[in-house]
Order: C-alpha cells, then sequence, then structure tokens
C-alpha cells in the first residue's frame, strides 16, 4: 500500500497525542503538533493513491483526540474565568442575613487574606 509507513507513523502519533492528553502534558502536546502538521501534509500528497479503510482507520482515533482536546479547552478557560473572578474580588460564596440582604465571604479588594 502506498504510504503505509505514513500511516503507521500518524497512528503512532494519534497514539502519543491521546498519552499526554490523558496525563495532561501539554508541552508535549505542542511538540506534537508541528509532526502531526508536517504528517496531515504528506498525507494529503498521497490521498489520491490512500487506501480508502487505512484512512477510516485513523478517523476514530482523531476524532477520539479532538473531544479531549475540546475538553482540555474547556477546562482552561473555566479555571481561568474562576482565577479572574478570584483576582477581581467577585465573590465565591456569601451569605444572606435575616433581611435577605446578601453578603460575600470575599474582601471586595482581591486581596487574599492570609493567616498563620
Amino acid at each position: 500500500m502506498p504510504g503505509g509507513d505514513l500511516y503507521n507513523r500518524l497512528r503512532d502519533l494519534l497514539e502519543r497525542e491521546h498519552q499526554a492528553l490523558i496525563s495532561g502534558q501539554i508541552d508535549t502536546l505542542a511538540r506534537l503538533c508541528a509532526e502531526k502538521e508536517r504528517l496531515i501534509g504528506a498525507l494529503q500528497t498521497t490521498a489520491a493513491q490512500a487506501d480508502l479503510g487505512t484512512l477510516q482507520a485513523l478517523r476514530p482515533l482523531a476524532e477520539r483526540n479532538a473531544h479531549l482536546l475540546q475538553a482540555l479547552r474547556r477546562g482552561v478557560s473555566a479555571a481561568r474565568e474562576s482565577l479572574d473572578r478570584i483576582r477581581n474580588g467577585s465573590p465565591l460564596f456569601g451569605t444572606y442575613d435575616s433581611k435577605g440582604t446578601s453578603t460575600p465571604l470575599v474582601h471586595r479588594s482581591g486581596a487574599v487574606e492570609r493567616r498563620a
């Protein structure tokens, strides 16, 4: 099959990417990105000769990783929002008095109180 080595290398890369995603190795993901772009570019030049079954075998691996990347992005975004709320002094927790007035449990200054 033409490009068989290319498909094997891409499959192996998708497996390494999966391992990096589930273990939180974001620095590894950055390095794999350039290699993946190179392999996909090479795959595009040989796609006319490619075995459709081989290409379809790579799809579930790529989709699995895409779902994990989306989850990673959502998690990082949620963490960033939480940090912004803390930094800006937005109340994360509050309490109500007997009249129903809400009182935040964090200082409005946004500073973290440290105690010994």
